[in-house]
């Protein structure tokens, strides 16, 4: 419980409850488990009742539900005032519980409720929602309530707790006294969409199944055409109509061939359809919702041809989950299944069979839809109610039955069971229950038929359990062999494995060598290029002193030719004889 939370709440008590201290409430706090804080302080006044709810036990709880949904623990009508903060985030189906805040609040009663619209993710145990002041606005549509007061904090003030991360949304509704001149605001008429799985074992998947290929179909109250549409272009049917809805009407009129806008209950359908015969009519669900179903009937059985049928689906009042709400003093419409708000009548299996037989009606064939009770609109399992209550409630003929689906046939008997006898009506409930005797001595024969068969089965399968566990005894057998050469081969693997690691040290050493050899290898290379580099230009060095010395012999030739030249000269020869002068004079 946040900080800007509480002050919302205190709020609320001053502005609408402060003058009404000297009166004696009943205040009911849903989700009031304290976690950081809670209400409780707001509404301590001596007149006044204070019980915190909510679906498990812990500080600020004085009475915890049995069911989320479905507040037994709390009468109808006995509340003054309702609050709830920081709970419609983390409740599922929240507006069933708005229906529940309808029920149990007083004509005039206030409801104050607190959700955040931002904020993260907080998981007790789930959070699912967040709110704006639309969504608080429909949900009062939803259950009729006024609202007094609608916002979002968008900018709430700062809050040591940072509570101004939520932007909390508050809603402030009254529900209205049953006096109050004031223009209804309830939800709009309900639209009834359903979708077609031929498999399937609800009632539309029941009826297809006895409507053949290319039938003249009259369908009464066809809602957006869902049936009618396989009808047409799953079977080729031709379908004519009557449907009280025009929004609806214009939905399923393109699968019709005649498409009338009515009220079932305020035409004659033998004059609407006069002339016109058919092979199948289907009233799906709709007959609960008519003022003069006999009459409707009886313009049926009119409208049948030769070998036609009636084929009719309706609800069971008296299922298990319905007897549940009455037991708890409760009967609260819904918008679709076995309360819905717009029936008008309500059926058992017998009073069904009897207004069909009034009507001219012979019952060719009854199927049953079974539902559970916590698996209906009403979601009650009834484990609130002790073994004994619930043995006797699951006890009954039908308790199960969620709806009938009765293919019927115009009987030789014209209509008029005003003139019916008691004793007729005794016999057909017999004859009702001699044909159901005999459709459960069918199955016990069939079930029995199918033991016998199971038992036979049992029989092969023990003996080939018995096949299969020497097989596995064997198979244990060869495993033990297998899992010994197994170890073989791994002890195998090992020693290989060792010793290609020993010869992988091996060859780390001869790689080293070899890297070295390698090294050497290019520095001897890297020499070599460089002696061939000196040996290349030595040699073009004594090219140059090749050339050289033929230059000097051609010189050398040139001077010994002057020389000689020299040598044949007279001053030459006089320079012989002075030497020659020379060397006797010195040897004297």
């Amino acid at each position: 419980m946040h900080l800007s939370s509480l002050d919302k709440m205190k709020s609320f008590r001053q502005r609408y409850l402060a003058d009404r201290e000297e009166q004696p409430l009943k205040i009911v706090d849903l989700g009031s488990v304290s976690i950081g804080g809670n209400y409780r302080q707001f509404f301590d006044v001596p007149q006044w009742s204070y019980t915190g709810v909510d679906i498990v036990e812990g500080d600020n709880v004085d009475l915890v539900l049995s069911d989320p949904y479905s507040w037994i623990e709390i009468p109808t009508g006995s509340v003054d005032v309702f609050i709830s903060g920081q709970a419609f985030e983390h409740i599922a189906f929240f507006w069933r519980t708005m229906q529940e805040i309808q029920r149990i609040l007083k004509p005039g009663g206030l409801c104050c409720i607190i959700a955040p619209s931002g904020g993260p993710e907080h998981r007790y145990p789930i959070d699912c929602w967040r709110f704006y002041p639309d969504g608080f606005r429909a949900l009062a549509r939803y259950v009729d309530f006024d609202v007094l007061d609608v916002y979002t904090d968008w900018e709430p003030d700062a809050y040591a707790d940072d509570s101004r991360q939520w932007a909390d949304t508050v809603l402030v509704a009254r529900k209205p006294e049953p006096s109050d001149d004031r223009e209804s605001v309830s939800a709009p008429p309900h639209v009834y969409e359903r979708t077609i799985d031929v498999d399937g074992d609800d009632s539309l998947a029941k009826i297809i199944r006895h409507i053949p290929a290319g039938s003249e179909v009259l369908e009464l109250g066809p809602a957006t055409g869902y049936l009618t549409r396989y009808m047409r272009e799953q079977l080729e049917c031709q379908i004519d109509a009557v449907e009280i809805s025009p929004e609806m009407a214009r939905k399923a009129e393109a699968y019709c061939r005649k498409m009338v806008v009515a009220d079932i209950d305020a035409v004659n359908l033998a004059d609407l359809f006069h002339g016109q015969t058919y092979d199948r009519i289907v009233i799906a669900d709709v007959l609960e919702h008519l003022n003069n179903h006999r009459a409707v009937l009886v313009g049926c059985r009119e409208l049948l041809g030769e070998n036609g049928r009636l084929l009719v689906s309706i609800p069971n009042i008296s299922h298990a989950a319905i007897i549940g709400s009455l037991l708890n003093n409760r009967f609260e419409y819904t918008d679709e299944g076995l309360l819905d708000r717009t029936h008008l009548h309500f059926f058992t299996r017998e009073s069904i069979v009897r207004l069909l037989n009034q009507s001219g009606f012979g019952i060719d064939h009854i199927e049953t839809i079974q539902r559970l009770p916590e698996d209906t609109e009403i979601a009650d399992s009834l484990t609130g109610f002790s073994p004994e209550v619930q043995r006797t409630i699951f006890s009954r003929d039908d308790a199960l039955t969620y709806q009938f689906v009765i293919a019927c046939s115009p009987s030789a008997k014209e209509p008029g069971s005003m003139a019916e006898t008691a004793g007729d009506s005794v016999r057909r409930v017999v004859d009702l229950r001699r044909k159901f005797i005999q459709q459960q001595n069918d199955l016990i024969g069939a079930l029995n038929e199918k033991t016998d068969h199971l038992e036979r089965i049992a029989l092969e399968r023990s003996e080939q359990i018995r096949e299969l566990s020497e097989t596995n005894q064997s198979m244990n057998a060869s495993y033990s062999q297998l899992e010994g050469f197994y170890r073989k081969t791994e002890k195998m693997a090992i020693d290989r494995l060792q010793t290609i690691n020993d010869h992988q040290d091996e060859l780390a050493v001869y790689r080293q060598a070899l890297k070295e050899a390698q090294q050497l290898a290019f520095s001897r290379l890297d020499s070599i290029q460089q002696l061939t580099r000196q040996l290349k230009s030595a040699l073009l060095k004594n090219q140059a002193l090749s050339n050289s010395n033929e230059q000097f012999k051609v010189e050398l030739r040139q001077i010994e030719v002057e020389l000689q030249q020299i040598k044949q000269s007279r001053w030459f020869q006089l320079g012989h004889g002075l030497a020659s002068m020379k060397e006797r004079l010195l040897n004297s």
